[in-house]
């Protein structure tokens, strides 16, 4: 396929930490319209396995191309870490991912020794175990930490100091005096909590965000893609509750421009199912919902 100018960048992440990424996007590149795909039906995917995700990933891939975007940012680590491969080989648009963004972000300032967070799958896949080393001769240690906990506090919108620091205390009080000179936040949820974990752990938190954003910008600037005015429609797709959504749109992207939610049917090729959120009378009420709270707000 030959992506146009006109045409839509997607978002693809597992559930809601990719709105990290969509809120950096929207800022540096504001005529870009942007559709944001959340697997939510499939969550976690942090516990899946190499097999399950490049199940969920393929999927994802086949409806984003019936969707007809330009390009895909891949704003999910384990949904990259664990099936790259699978992105590498079977999408058809320019990808950027935000696994090199991650990279990138880091180089200003190499890393010695590496705090890394991330998902299960994200540590289980070894993919930055590999990876960091490779790229950065001076490293000379790094720790991964599968965090799941961090993963609920932004799923439940307690991302405050005074909510999330007792969580993170508990969860890296081993971690905190340990000489680290890098915390490298390998999973999108976290960059909601970068402003706690920097409290407790005295370190400066690499996310990623900022870097995708201008990793797109260079990608659409030599595919020769950048769109010339906004072509509207902006959409946030789930396959899961559309409801449950707009709620963390609402939390996690303040004023930012939003465009209308509703469900998408994906294959979910694990259980072999169909999602049951797709049909038209279910999506028409759901559009009435929202609606009506965009014109109580």
């Amino acid at each position: 396929m030959v992506p146009s100018r006109t045409d839509p960048i997607a978002i693809f992440d597992s559930g809601f930490g990719g709105l990290s990424v969509y809120r950096q996007l929207r800022e540096t590149l504001p005529s870009e319209t942007l559709l944001y795909f959340a697997d939510t039906a499939h969550l976690p995917y942090g516990t899946k396995s190499a097999e399950e995700l490049a199940s969920c990933v393929r999927a994802a891939i086949g409806r984003l191309m019936q969707l007809k975007v330009k390009m895909v940012v891949v704003a999910c680590h384990t949904a990259w870490t664990g099936a790259d491969q699978v992105w590498r080989q079977e999408c058809p648009v320019p990808l950027v991912e935000i696994a090199s963004a991650l990279v990138a972000s880091m180089e200003e300032a190499p890393p010695k020794r590496a705090l890394l967070l991330a998902t299960e799958a994200t540590v289980r896949s070894g993919y930055y175990s590999k990876l960091l080393p490779e790229v950065f001769d001076r490293l000379e240690y790094l720790q991964q930490i599968s965090c799941p906990q961090l993963v609920t506090l932004v799923e439940e919108g307690r991302t405050d100091n005074e909510s999330a620091l007792p969580v993170i205390e508990q969860l890296l009080k081993e971690q905190k005096d340990c000489s680290f000179d890098s915390l490298l936040l390998a999973c999108t949820h976290f960059s909601f909590l970068a402003e706690p974990l920097q409290a407790y752990l005295g370190l400066p938190a690499i996310d990623p965000a900022a870097h995708c954003a201008k990793m797109v910008q260079r990608v659409l600037e030599e595919k020769d893609l950048f769109a010339r005015k906004s072509a509207g429609n902006e959409r946030f797709l789930v396959s899961g509750d559309p409801i449950l959504f707009t709620r963390f749109i609402s939390h996690y992207l303040d004023n930012q421009r939003c465009g209308t939610l509703f469900p998408l049917v994906i294959r979910d090729n694990i259980s072999h199912r169909e999602s049951s959120l797709c049909h038209n009378r279910l999506s028409k009420q759901r559009d009435n919902v929202l609606t009506s709270q965009t014109e109580n707000s």
